[in-house]
């Protein structure tokens, strides 16, 4: 989908859902996250070939406090 907006706009206006800003030009759904290995989150759809993304390094703790958030909520811990 082409939105043609800042990211940092979109990013505020996504953060009560499941997107994360992971570095400065990507915003990822963690619904389609696979997992987080080596700052790098593994992005897989069924449309989608398998992509990996490098997380920033001013990023990664806010990722990775998103991602486990996510996996509890999901598991039903939230």
């Amino acid at each position: 989908m082409l939105i043609k907006e800042k990211i940092s706009k979109l990013s505020k206006s996504l953060g009560n859902v499941d997107f994360v800003l992971i570095n400065r030009s990507c915003l990822v759904n963690m619904r389609m996250a696979d997992g987080i290995k080596d700052n790098v989150m593994r992005i897989c759809g069924v449309r989608l070939p398998e992509t990996e993304f490098k997380i920033s390094v001013r990023k990664k703790k806010e990722v990775l406090e998103r991602w486990e958030q996510y996996k509890r909520k999901r598991m039903g811990y939230a």
